[in-house]
C-alpha cells in the first residue's frame, strides 16, 4: 500500500473557469493516466451525479509508491458533487485495497473530444497514516460533462 505520494500538476483547471454548462449535473469518465512510477499507468473509471446524489469511482495504480494501491467508492455517506467551468469535483468515502476508513477527491475535467492528452484527472486519497495523490492529463479515454 502507498504510504506518500506526489502530486502531477501537468494538467488542471486553473484560472477563471467559465461557469458550468448549464444543467450539468454528471460528469463520467474512465481511461488512464500516467501512475506515480514513470512508464507505468494507472486506471480510473468514475461516475458523480447530482440528480440522485451517488458517485462510483473505480482507481487502480500498480506503480503507486509503497506498492499497489486499489480504490473503490464506498459510498457510506451521500458522496459530494460539483461543478465548476468544464470541470467536476466529486468526494466521498473509500475502499484502499479492500479496506475501509478512506477518503478521496477526485477532480475531473472535460477540455476537449476526444479526451487523450486534453482532459485532466487528479485524485487524492487519505485515511488513517496514509496519503495518495496522482494526476494530470489523460493518456487515454475520455472525461464527460453530462447536460440535464
Amino acid at each position: 500500500m502507498a504510504t506518500a505520494g506526489s502530486v502531477v500538476t501537468t494538467g488542471s483547471c486553473a484560472g477563471s473557469p467559465p461557469p458550468p454548462p448549464p444543467g450539468a449535473e454528471k460528469i463520467t469518465g474512465g481511461g488512464q493516466i500516467t501512475s506515480q512510477t514513470p512508464g507505468l499507468t494507472a486506471n480510473f473509471g468514475f461516475v458523480a451525479q447530482n440528480d440522485k446524489p451517488n458517485a462510483s469511482l473505480s482507481y487502480h495504480d500498480d506503480g503507486a509508491t509503497g506498492g499497489s494501491i486499489d480504490v473503490h467508492s464506498a459510498n457510506t455517506s451521500v458522496p459530494s458533487v460539483t461543478f465548476q467551468g468544464n470541470c467536476g469535483t466529486f468526494k466521498g468515502d473509500a475502499k484502499v485495497n479492500q479496506k475501509s476508513g478512506y477518503t478521496y477527491t477526485v477532480n475531473a475535467c472535460d477540455n476537449a473530444e476526444p479526451g487523450a492528452g486534453k482532459d485532466s484527472f487528479f485524485i487524492s486519497v487519505t485515511g488513517p497514516n496514509f496519503s495518495y495523490n496522482n494526476g494530470g492529463f489523460i493518456a487515454s479515454g475520455n472525461i464527460q460533462i453530462h447536460k440535464q
